[in-house]
């Protein structure tokens, strides 16, 4: 039985020159994709959901996508294969990103399948519409209920929800910092959208590459379909885990790191609250 988030991490730092938390983060999202609202944790404020956002935030050039390309998206496209060809019952993964309406995503997610993974190359398109209608500023609202697992009902002269849906959603996504800081506006963050991602920026150190690094000399044999065989033994990892329903008990080390976090958050709200910028002080009040 492997460490799926400890092995295949390793495996993407392995192949590609990438953050090292980034390849942690994509090991545990890839993993948080295949499981369901079931799958959760406790702590003093109730149950938490296993899904993850994750962002990368780096110049072009640093192979922010290619391990998804390459490897995330393959796994979770096989295990709807494996799903279809072995149970007659497909469970797809993989949830598309409708930039140009989120109203499509939310028809998608009541009528086809509410749970999986949606990846953006750009991560700003997926705001596409907040971007440039000011009357669809709730687009932001709306992707925070995704991500909080609930929908509530919604009417509009397309769709109607009428009941509140529960989702599972995990999020990958990827830009520069500049066009990140260019592109979404403050209420990005204000709104607290923003907030529920976890984001990695890194900018990968000079280096000299080796034609081996590069260039493959045996191309290996296998079609679209399939995998590489030294991907196999982590779609059968994800395909175990897909299978389980459990309540997570939380190891006690990660409590404490847990807790130095949100120690640590507390001491910035506070120092943030003496900025003599506005919008920062209201920003991280909480009375």
């Amino acid at each position: 039985m492997i460490d799926f988030i400890t092995d295949f991490g390793n495996y993407l730092k392995t192949h590609y020159p990438i953050h090292p938390l980034w390849a942690d983060l994509l090991s545990a999202t890839t993993l948080a994709s295949v499981l369901t609202e079931d799958t959760f944790f406790r702590n003093n404020f109730g149950r938490n959901r296993c899904n993850l956002w994750i962002a990368y935030l780096a110049p072009s050039g640093d192979f922010k996508s290619v391990p998804i390309d390459e490897c995330v998206i393959p796994l979770l496209r096989y295990l709807t294969s494996w799903y279809a060809k072995n149970t007659g019952q497909p469970r797809y993964f993989i949830l598309p990103s409708i930039a140009s309406s989120v109203e499509g995503m939310i028809k998608h997610l009541a009528e086809f399948n509410s749970r999986g993974l949606i990846y953006r190359d750009e991560l700003t398109t997926l705001f596409k519409e907040s971007l440039h209608k000011d009357y669809l500023t709730d687009e932001f609202e709306l992707y925070s209920k995704f991500y909080d697992g609930i929908i509530p009902p919604r009417e509009t002269m397309k769709f109607n929800l009428r009941e509140p849906l529960e989702v599972y959603v995990n999020l990958v996504g990827a830009t520069t910092p500049q066009h990140l800081y260019h592109n979404l506006s403050l209420q990005f963050f204000f709104q607290g959208c923003g907030n529920r991602w976890l984001y990695v920026r890194h900018q990968v150190p000079k280096r000299a590459y080796q034609e081996e690094e590069l260039f493959v000399r045996d191309p290996p044999n296998w079609t679209k379909e399939e995998l590489p065989t030294d991907l196999m033994k982590f779609a059968d990892a994800l395909i175990e885990a897909s299978k389980t329903v459990v309540e997570f008990t939380i190891d006690p080390e990660a409590e404490k790191i847990s807790t130095h976090f949100f120690n640590e958050r507390e001491e910035l709200r506070f120092e943030l609250m003496k900025s003599t910028n506005p919008f920062i002080a209201e920003y991280v009040r909480r009375d």
